[in-house]
């Protein structure tokens, strides 16, 4: 069973629709386009198009028992409310599963101001009021900020307190970790922000961490929901309990955000506080200072929610591919060096396995870390399934070909070019990571926009030492004429990673 799915549905006739379902997409799954970017990866599916690819019918029905939390959000426009009568059933079927299921959930976005009429059974939801945004790009960013604390909330168990006054139920502890010689000011604003104007007083519990008091204490008194956001000053790397406040915040594996809020510089950076989000803090005018508060709170939640998420992912995965016995440590970010020693025994045990989120780390850092430790192993989810099978197949290594190619049922099925083009960029990283040389057919784009070849050339560079051999090329069969749109200086540049076979036009016969 999956730990939480996300589904958005919206009536086909709303053009912008999609551009909502790819943004929810982008932010709660990944960006296939930044394949080595952390991402949190949630599974995002789409239901607009029916079954039969008729605007007037209703998409396909969600189906909840896969997953321990399914999200539901129901983006409503103008035409759904014109279409309410078809749609009646249906928004009655998501209604029923909300309140039946008390681990899923239904989030009914008002896209118009009209959304309220959709139907009787949905008007008890509390709808997210994106209509009032004035640019898509503020009604987008409104969006996935409320949707990013209520998965949050869900994931985490946190009820929602029906007074905004009440104090009774757990919320989130957000310590702001700040220099008092040169961030109160910034953290003041920070604080006061959260409290009066994201409405999420009773959701975060924003706290100042005094001088001398450190996070090690702070973090017991939340109970473990606990996340540190460090307003990094100038001042900030050079005071000790700063600094200790971040290692405990590692040391207890928990959600760190940096705001890089530097003027002048600074004398020393502090090592540890980096291999987290860091937001950089502007002098913005008064316009588009709420903008950058937006994006360091939607920063911090999207953090809480790829650790609440990740860790109940790595716990339900690594367990079937671990020998029994296996001393193992589960991160919740990618391997530092501070992990190896951030232990709770006497002694390091240098054989420990360490389990970490995706993507798996390039050659270079994984080189430090083994030489610190080299009989220590480091493996994401996916590596121990590819582990498992490589016991029995052959191991010979041998070229992979890869094929892709859109189908007429994949939006009936809620998947779209998004999901094709992800399943492409992880399958090729997985299988170049794992030691094999890949080849595929045909134009998978080789301009601007999604450029396969320049992603694999970074994949390949990534995860093969040896990409230089021969026989780590990545094998491009090209036909005609597609073969012209490839550029004399493209192939250069890829000369040591991507081989290009022009395959002739064939010959015809009168």
């Amino acid at each position: 069973m999956h730990p939480f799915v996300i589904y958005v549905t919206w009536h086909p006739l709303f053009e912008d629709g999609k551009h909502y379902a790819e943004r929810i997409y982008q932010t709660f799954n990944r960006n296939f386009a930044d394949p080595f970017s952390r991402s949190i990866g949630i599974p995002v599916f789409y239901r607009s198009i029916s079954n039969t690819g008729s605007e007037e019918e209703v998409p396909a029905a969600i189906d909840p028992d896969g997953a321990e939390h399914t999200a539901i959000v129901l983006l409503v426009d103008d035409c759904m409310v014109i279409h309410r009568q078809q749609w009646a059933d249906y928004l009655q079927q998501l209604v029923a599963l909300d309140k039946g299921n008390h681990q899923v959930r239904i989030y009914p976005v008002a896209i118009s101001k009209t959304a309220f009429s959709v139907s009787d059974v949905v008007n008890d939801k509390n709808f997210v009021r994106v209509f009032e945004k004035e640019t898509t790009e503020q009604k987008a960013r409104f969006l996935t900020v409320t949707l990013a604390h209520e998965f949050c909330r869900l994931i985490l168990g946190f009820q929602r307190a029906t007074d905004p006054k009440q104090d009774s139920l757990p919320r989130l502890k957000l310590f702001l970790s700040h220099s008092k010689a040169d961030g109160v000011e910034i953290t003041k604003l920070l604080k006061y922000w959260i409290q009066e104007f994201t409405g999420l007083e009773t959701f975060f519990d924003a706290t100042d961490i005094s001088p001398g008091e450190l996070f090690a204490e702070a973090i017991d008194k939340g109970v473990g929901n606990s996340s540190l956001l460090v307003v990094q000053t100038d001042i900030f790397s050079s005071r000790e309990w700063c600094r200790a406040e971040v290692l405990e915040a590692k040391r207890h594996n928990r959600p760190v955000v940096v705001v890089n809020a530097l003027d002048k510089g600074e004398s020393r950076s502090f090592p540890y506080m980096c291999n987290v989000p860091v937001i950089r803090w502007k002098n913005e005018s008064a316009a588009d200072f709420s903008s950058l508060i937006e994006r360091i709170i939607l920063a911090v939640l999207l953090e809480t929610l790829r650790h609440a998420y990740q860790g109940k992912l790595i716990e339900h995965q690594f367990k079937t591919f671990l020998k029994p016995g296996t001393d193992y440590k589960l991160l919740k970010n990618a391997p530092e060096l501070l992990d190896l020693v951030n232990t709770e025994e006497a002694s390091v045990n240098l054989n420990r396995h360490f389990i970490y989120p995706d993507p798996p780390l390039g050659n270079g850092e994984l080189q430090i870390l083994r030489r610190c430790m080299p009989g220590a192993q480091f493996s994401t989810p996916i590596q121990l399934i590819r582990d498992e099978a490589k016991k029995s197949a052959s191991r010979d290594k041998f070229t992979i070909g890869l094929s892709i190619s859109e189908s007429e049922k994949m939006e009936v099925r809620g998947l779209s070019t998004d999901h094709l083009k992800d399943v492409m960029v992880e399958a090729a990283r997985y299988l170049l990571a794992s030691g094999y040389s890949l080849a595929y057919g045909g134009d998978i784009h080789y301009s601007a926009g999604f450029n396969f070849a320049m992603l694999l050339k970074e994949m390949v560079m990534t995860y093969r030492a040896d990409y230089k051999g021969e026989n780590a090329r990545v094998t491009n069969y090209v036909a005609y004429p597609i073969f012209h749109t490839i550029s004399t200086a493209l192939e250069a540049e890829l000369i040591d990673v991507v081989r290009f076979i022009r395959v002739p036009r064939l010959l015809t016969w009168p």
